[in-house]
């Protein structure tokens, strides 16, 4: 960024993110991903290309995030529910 008319001034350049983080493939894991800013960040990082996984605790709400993606976009999504809160044990292996 810069000063201009004692302005602070941001320059922008698009990056792809996808490229960048490791390609076709590549998956993103998205934290209050069921609604607000979390659903609009798992849907613009699906747009770019990334397999989501959705994690929150609401697994309806994830439901209906997954739905709206896999409309817009040839990804993979994974729904993940879970109040890490309250201690929940995952098995992920």
């Amino acid at each position: 960024f810069h000063l201009q008319d004692n302005l602070a001034v941001v320059q922008t350049e698009a990056i792809d993110l996808l490229a960048r983080y490791g390609g076709k493939g590549t998956w993103a894991l998205v934290t209050g991903s069921s609604d607000g800013i979390g659903a609009e960040f798992a849907k613009q990082l699906a747009a770019m290309g990334f397999n989501i996984v959705l994690v929150s605790r609401t697994l309806s709400k994830l439901e209906s995030v997954c739905s709206e993606i896999k409309k817009s976009h040839p990804v993979e999504v994974k729904l993940l529910a879970r109040d890490f809160n309250k201690n929940s044990r995952v098995n992920f292996y």
